[in-house]
């Protein structure tokens, strides 16, 4: 989701490295085009301001995307571990090490900040599910990777963020949660459909009620049981409903093929 500040000065060294290069080549070419009088002094100079024009273009593009990543990365560290409603610019700009003003220069408000960072958050679990419908045939093998890839977002979330963003930001929410009940969903019921045919799951389960029910389940009540039963952390929770539901609807063949999917895509799921 983030660029990696490292990659980005890498990628400007480079730049400025290979603008000088280029700088070297057209001086070159030109010593060799032109006698050193004032028609080649004119036309390599040209050259060679069109070349610094396009290096301080590329320069300037990359700072503000770099800028923009601390913001991003800072801000996404300190919402999902200490929640929304805690949280203030002033908290942001200090762990991110920019100015207030800054901050306004890529976000006019805290709750401006928080819709993109769901949104980007959706659109990555919307790519996550895209890859992995067009790349993986075998269902079982599809559901225990895509709950791989939600599983670090687990990790990360605190209790207080989901009850902020329920609370507070509703409308941030209905992000998610259309996410879930829609695409989602969606895709678990064909997972289901095509599992039945190919006689992992039990014939009589329905599939859409199933899927709702497992959407439901990875959000919601992961959280209602993990509020209600602090002897248990959110990602023994998390699991062990992925467990259930797998084990429930699996027939003794599908049993088997999940347990070799987790081992080999999710070992934590495996148990």
């Amino acid at each position: 989701m983030y660029i990696l500040h490292d990659k980005i000065s890498k990628n400007i060294y480079e730049c400025q490295y290979n603008i000088t290069e280029i700088r070297i080549l057209v001086k070159t070419v030109g010593e060799a085009t032109f006698n050193r009088n004032d028609s080649y002094s004119y036309t390599v100079g040209r050259m060679l301001k069109g070349i610094d024009k396009i290096y301080e273009s590329f320069y300037f593009n990359y700072m503000k995307e770099l800028i923009r990543d601390k913001i991003l990365k800072n801000s996404i560290e300190l919402l999902l571990a200490r929640g929304l409603k805690e949280i203030l610019i002033s908290d942001i700009v200090k762990k991110a090490e920019v100015s207030t003003r800054t901050f306004y220069k890529y976000f006019e408000s805290k709750e401006a900040l928080i819709e993109f960072l769901i949104m980007q958050g959706v659109k990555g679990n919307m790519a996550s599910l895209k890859m992995v419908k067009q790349q993986v045939k075998d269902p079982i093998d599809a559901y225990v990777i895509f709950t791989s890839t939600t599983y670090p977002g687990v990790k990360r979330m605190s209790a207080q963020f989901f009850i902020d963003l329920v609370k507070y930001y509703p409308k941030q929410f209905d992000l998610i949660d259309s996410f879930l009940l829609k695409d989602v969903v969606d895709f678990n019921t064909e997972l289901i459909k095509k599992g039945k045919k190919m006689g992992y799951f039990r014939k009589g389960i329905n599939e859409r009620l199933c899927a709702i029910y497992i959407a439901e389940a990875a959000t919601k009540t992961m959280f209602d049981i993990f509020l209600g039963r602090k002897e248990y952390t959110k990602e023994q929770v998390y699991l062990e409903i992925h467990r259930i539901v797998m084990y429930g609807i699996c027939t003794e063949k599908g049993s088997k093929r999940f347990k070799e999917a987790a081992k080999n895509y999710f070992p934590e799921l495996f148990g």
